[in-house]
């Protein structure tokens, strides 16, 4: 039986260009997508045998979305799987609106263009596995990086409407939500509790969508630390945060 056909965005760097690599090295026809393609192209010459389609993409630019997804996904000759991996995250304590704009137009706007094509397209197919990185930093607010945490939260809000959604079409559309803990990307420099690799990120990644999770913590372990976040009396939480 074939591999289902893959496509990632936000596959330049980070977890999702690790993840990129553990499909392709599995035999997965992937297609990457993101604004810097050097970094993809490098990475699809390793694995010149797998199908394969690299794109420029920048979400933020939401009127070119449904295109360039349609182009690609061409390509590539269809698409089973949609990972969205592009995110943005800066701390930014002294409400710096500029930093939080640049959270709204990619974790927002440019998220919410991408789940709406790929959700249609699927509804289209009738068929589909939707799966996007949100964090635990959704499940509450923070002080540190107010616009991060609440575009995470919009985005966790979002895939639930999405899963209900396909509850209701009746058709077999698997909505995962992805909720990493820390993640040692390049925003998130430094030594941190739990902390882990994007390589190792990126195998739990692989598995939960392989075994079709609705919902999966990056490591697995954060479980524990976000049922504290929902649970802790805002008292609590407050004075912890």
């Amino acid at each position: 039986m074939p591999h289902p056909r893959v496509v990632i965005i936000g596959a330049s760097t980070g977890m999702g260009h690790a993840l990129a690599r553990l499909f392709l090295s599995e035999g997965y026809p992937t297609a990457m997508l993101a604004r810097h393609v050097e970094p993809m192209h490098a990475l699809t010459a390793q694995y010149a045998h797998v199908p394969h389609a690299v794109a420029q993409i920048d979400i933020c630019r939401v009127s070119t979305v449904p295109t360039i997804l349609q182009h690609t996904i061409t390509r590539l000759e269809g698409m089973d799987i949609l990972v969205h991996c592009a995110g943005y995250g800066l701390v930014n304590p002294h409400l710096d609106y500029a930093v939080e704009e640049g959270m709204i137009e990619t974790n927002i706007k440019g998220f919410t263009a991408v789940m709406d094509w790929a959700f249609q397209y699927f509804l289209q197919q009738q068929k589909g596995h939707l799966v996007a990185i949100t964090s635990v930093a959704g499940i509450r607010g923070d002080r540190h990086a107010p616009a991060y945490f609440a575009s995470k939260a919009y985005q966790i809000s979002y895939l639930q409407a999405l899963h209900h959604k396909a509850v209701k079409s009746g058709l077999p559309i698997v909505v995962t939500d992805i909720r990493p803990g820390f993640v040692n990307t390049k925003p998130m420099e430094g030594k941190r509790f739990w902390m882990c690799s994007t390589e190792t990120a990126a195998a739990h990644i692989f598995k939960a969508i392989r075994q079709r999770k609705r919902l999966a913590y990056i490591t697995p372990r954060w479980r524990w630390v976000a049922l504290a976040m929902r649970i802790a009396p805002y008292w609590v939480y407050e004075k912890v945060m």
